[in-house]
């Protein structure tokens, strides 16, 4: 079960994607983002932004103290709780500063995230695995004498889109991405093929360090696949005969 309420998980998903984090000022002119904010603070809206009152504090009790854009990440409160708000976090980080690209496009399509802050979206990553969902992190723009190098985190592939929304959809009140998500996960696998031209990537291998021979333990689950530690593997069995022959 989930300790932090998903409404409370959304919040600060949201205030992480596009909030002031010393002020307590979300970057808002979507209004159901702004009433689903309500729920939880007085707020007032003026000039594109939203004031939550008393959102400092609150603030500060999950552990944040004003960091700046590219100091950003997960409470390490939320990497450890329950998949509910898990999945609110992520939704309220998709409401506030996620993409979510139309279905009817040509290329590359699905949902990313883009952040100055690696950490943030590697513990995104490391959440996604958690709920059976593959993403990548890739560079998308060099740093520059004025600003940080930025980060892309996108989810891509019918079956991943679909397993997001089934997560997401719910907890997402931007009217629009839940709309482009749920078109998007209900494309056949004719469909997808016809419009989308989709190529399945992976986090690349950096490098691979020997540790020695020491005990290990080989887990085998039903269907093949698991996530262990955040990391998506498969049974290992098969490959352990050999070595104990």
């Amino acid at each position: 079960p989930s300790r932090v309420a998903p409404d409370e998980a959304w919040a600060l998903g949201a205030f992480v994607g596009d909030g002031n984090l010393s002020a307590g000022r979300l970057a808002c002119t979507v209004p159901a983002i702004r009433d689903k904010l309500s729920r939880l603070f007085r707020v007032t809206a003026r000039d594109g932004y939203v004031d939550a009152h008393g959102a400092r504090a609150w603030l500060r009790s999950h552990g944040f103290h004003g960091e700046r854009a590219w100091e950003k990440y997960v409470p390490a409160h939320l990497l450890n709780d329950g998949r509910a708000a898990q999945a609110a976090f992520l939704a309220g980080l998709l409401d506030a500063d996620g993409t979510v690209r139309r279905p009817a496009a040509r290329g590359q399509i699905g949902v990313r995230w883009v952040s100055v802050s690696r950490r943030l979206l590697a513990d995104c990553q490391h959440m996604l695995a958690g709920l059976g969902i593959s993403a990548v992190i890739r560079l998308k723009s060099e740093a520059t004498t004025t600003w940080h190098e930025a980060w892309e985190l996108s989810v891509g592939g019918r079956e991943p889109c679909a397993r997001l929304f089934a997560l997401l959809g719910s907890q997402i009140v931007h009217p629009e991405k839940r709309e482009r998500l749920g078109a998007t996960a209900s494309l056949s696998p004719g469909d997808w093929q016809a419009k989308l031209r989709y190529r399945r990537e992976v986090d690349p291998v950096i490098a691979v360090e020997p540790i020695g021979e020491m005990e290990a333990v080989a887990l085998t689950i039903d269907h093949g696949t698991h996530v262990t530690a955040g990391l998506v593997t498969h049974n290992t069995d098969g490959r352990m005969i050999p070595a104990s022959q």
